[in-house]
């Protein structure tokens, strides 16, 4: 969930780097609201979320506190993105059940490493819990 092109684009290519996986973008967190509401009726949930913290609309903490809070869904792993690099928002999102709290670098290089975040939240989660059907 990211409103912003290029950062779109980056999480794009940071992810296929690092595996091989299908995305879907929502821009907004009304988007995300609705998609979570619209899990509930559907056995598929993602395999991973990365979420933007400063969406517009419905913030990302709010998004992230109606998933974890929902009854479908909820124990798939999030990465909240996002450029603050505020100890309160660290504190908020991580406290509301976020797996990892990656701030937005301002090198590609560093942007790639979201790939290997995700990939390890990945690993660890199919580990943890069996592979997601």
């Amino acid at each position: 969930m990211e409103d912003h092109d290029a950062d779109v684009f980056l999480i794009r290519e940071a992810l296929s780097a690092a595996m091989n996986a299908h995305f879907v973008v929502l821009r907004n967190g009304a988007e995300a609201a609705g998609l979570l509401r619209s899990a509930g009726g559907s056995p598929s949930c993602p395999d991973l979320v990365i979420l933007d913290l400063n969406l517009p609309g419905l913030a990302g903490g709010e998004v992230l506190r109606l998933l974890r809070s929902g009854a479908v869904c909820h124990e798939v792993p999030v990465i909240v993105v996002t450029s603050s690099d505020l100890q309160e928002d660290r504190a908020l999102v991580l406290g509301l059940g976020a797996n990892a709290y990656f701030r937005k670098p301002s090198d590609f290089d560093s942007f790639m490493k979201l790939g290997a975040v995700a990939r390890g939240l990945l690993e660890k989660d199919s580990g943890a819990s069996g592979s997601r059907s």
